[in-house]
């Protein structure tokens, strides 16, 4: 049975690739539970980042970052 590379199993679970590519991975996992469950653990891992880095990622950039930034 042909396997995908777990990087295009990654870019599945994150929604990143084009229509055609998505629908030859959705065909493959049918028939692939390894795969499948690939997939699930995947997604379950990229929940939890979001949820372990939620707030970080939604509070405000520093002023003083902002300002260095700006100054170079």
């Amino acid at each position: 049975m042909e396997r995908f590379e777990l990087s295009t199993l990654m870019a599945y679970a994150d929604g990143e690739l084009d229509a055609d590519t998505a629908r030859e991975v959705e065909a493959h996992l049918v028939s692939s539970a390894e795969d499948r469950e690939t997939v699930r653990a995947l997604r379950h891992s990229a929940a939890l980042a979001r949820a372990a880095f939620n707030e970080a990622l939604t509070e405000a950039v520093p002023e003083r970052l902002v300002a260095t930034v700006a100054t170079g």
